[in-house]
């Protein structure tokens, strides 16, 4: 395989891995009713972001319409990925949907391959420096 077509088949891997995350989110909150029900790193995600907000009024944002918050937070994290690295990818989970890395297993198919491609891209990139 060429390098452009492993870079393409990264980038390709990425927006599916954006895809997956951004349906979770909205299947979340098609299914859930109150953010009391959401897994508890979900809400400390949201919580942060809400404190963080320059906007005096963002707790009320959030009151008014949870579902609209939790998922616009979903898309800005997920446009920020610049790589589907697993490290990433295992954060995005843990966040938004209370998966921990430990039950992401980054030694199976397909993570331990993109690993490694991902190292083959650097090591490539990096000849000659």
């Amino acid at each position: 395989m060429t390098r452009a077509g492993l870079i393409f088949l990264c980038s390709s891997f990425e927006v599916y891995v954006e895809s997956v995350i951004y349906e979770t989110g909205n299947f979340i909150t098609r299914k859930i009713y109150q953010p009391k029900k959401l897994p508890m790193e979900a809400k400390k995600t949201i919580s942060d972001a809400v404190k963080k907000e320059k906007n005096d009024i963002s707790p009320i944002l959030f009151y008014d319409d949870w579902k609209e918050y939790y998922r616009k937070l979903i898309y800005y994290d997920i446009k920020k990925l610049n790589t589907p690295k697993v490290q990433n990818i295992q954060q995005l989970f843990k966040n938004y949907f209370g998966i921990s890395e430990n039950e992401i297993d980054d030694t199976a198919f397909p993570f331990k391959s993109l690993v490694c491609s991902f190292e083959g891209i650097y090591l490539r990139s990096n000849i000659g420096d």
